[in-house]
């Protein structure tokens, strides 16, 4: 695709929201549940805001616009979004697949299984099936769901980029060693209640699953971006595609195959992100600043303060930083102390360097003598006008140190 327009960079934003499974998009281009059809709303700053896709005309100067072809901008609440929902599409999925591959373990294994072979599961479940037979049991399934009920379930397939090296990884929680006297609680001590069994039962499915025999090469899913355009959403997307491919042919023969996805739609937008990069890639989301974050802004109405008094701060926004994942919060107010206020009069500019007094100008320059400071401009005052030490005379006074005897002429010691 040599040339997009905005409407086919929309029609893929499209595409991509429905790969979450739960969420689609309406008519006028917002986010919303599938069952209900309810805008979704995520927090930003003091707020709720819907989720509105990237296209040709944008009113909602509320909503937070899904654009995550525009990464030189930052890491919008919208984009942040966007990522954990496919990141938790695609664990829903996997949780499916194991359920039905743990129901049919322990249906093989039971007495009064029924023969029916017109309702038996297709090879590629059974076969998944075999390796936990001996193991399953109904108390695992109760398990599974415990683990995806919670929020750390992310952490059962980790799914992270890399900044650094432009990469998106891939690892699992089940796999994490356990350390004794770490500050850092692993995945399975968030679950003390779940057997040991259980995590063989998950270990065993999950690696079945994505059709490998070790944990360590749970690693060849992960990918690199494919240029320098959209690195992270592209080394995303394409190590979506990579643990799609393995987990779409057991998606096939689950619920009629209504939860796979179309992984030739996947492949297309990712070889189209430099094209839609280009049409999309230069949106500013509006970012509304908090309340009491403007500068102000000195006016005839609004003196500066009093020479000597500290001026108001004003508030900075700085830049928040950046997580892990990727996604960057909105930018923190900062309170800024500006310089003090100079006197009116004086020959200061912005950058220009100002002396610091010295002499008799650090003392306010005292009984009017002459200071060339514009720090301190000279006050008038009665006379006399010379210096102070002007008025000072050694006549008919002696220093007491340089004579030790009475009545002897100055400049005689004994």
């Amino acid at each position: 695709m040599n040339e997009v327009k905005t409407s086919d960079v929309t029609n893929a934003l499209k595409d991509i929201v429905k790969f979450t499974m739960l969420f689609t998009v309406d008519e006028a281009g917002y986010v919303v549940n599938e069952s209900d059809g309810a805008r979704i709303t995520i927090p930003v700053e003091d707020r709720r805001a819907p989720i509105l896709l990237y296209q040709e005309e944008i009113r909602d100067q509320e909503a937070q616009i899904l654009n995550p072809f525009s990464e030189g901008q930052g890491q919008p609440p919208s984009s942040h979004w966007l990522y954990r929902a496919l990141k938790a599409a695609l664990l829903g999925r996997i949780k499916m697949i194991m359920e039905a591959v743990i129901k049919a373990a322990i249906m093989e294994k039971s007495k009064d299984k029924k023969a029916d072979d017109s309702k038996r599961l297709p090879m590629a479940i059974l076969s998944l099936a075999s390796l936990i037979v001996d193991e399953a049991d109904a108390k695992a399934l109760q398990e599974l769901d415990q683990i995806f009920a919670n929020r750390s379930a992310d952490e059962f397939l980790r799914t992270y980029y890399e900044k650094r090296n432009l990469r998106c990884n891939v690892s699992s929680g089940l796999f994490d060693p356990e350390e004794e006297n770490s500050l850092i609680p692993s995945f399975r001590s968030k679950f003390p209640t779940i057997r040991k069994k259980g995590w063989g039962i998950f270990e065993k499915l999950l690696l079945g699953i994505l059709g490998v025999n070790d944990k360590d090469k749970l690693a060849q899913f992960g990918c690199g971006s494919d240029g320098t355009t959209c690195p992270r959403l592209s080394s995303f997307l394409n190590t979506l595609l990579a643990i799609y491919r393995p987990v779409n042919e057991l998606l096939c023969h689950i619920n009629d195959g209504d939860d796979a996805i179309d992984l030739s739609v996947l492949a297309y937008h990712i070889s189209n992100i430099p094209a839609y990069a280009n049409n999309a890639r230069f949106l500013v989301q509006p970012y509304k600043a908090p309340a009491g974050s403007q500068t102000p802004v000195a006016s005839s109405a609004t003196p500066p303060p009093a020479y000597g008094q500290p001026p108001a701060p004003s508030i900075a926004l700085v830049p928040a930083p950046t997580y892990a994942d990727g996604w960057q919060p909105p930018p923190i107010p900062v309170a800024v102390q500006p310089s003090y206020p100079l006197p009116q009069g004086g020959y200061a500019t912005p950058g220009m360097y100002m002396p610091q007094p010295t002499g008799w100008e650090a003392y306010g320059a005292p009984r009017g003598y002459p200071s060339q400071s514009p720090l301190m401009p000279a006050q008038p005052l009665p006379p006399p006008f010379d210096p102070p030490y002007a008025n000072y005379t050694v006549q008919n006074q002696q220093p007491q140190w340089n004579n030790f005897v009475p009545n002897m002429p100055p400049g005689i010691y004994r």
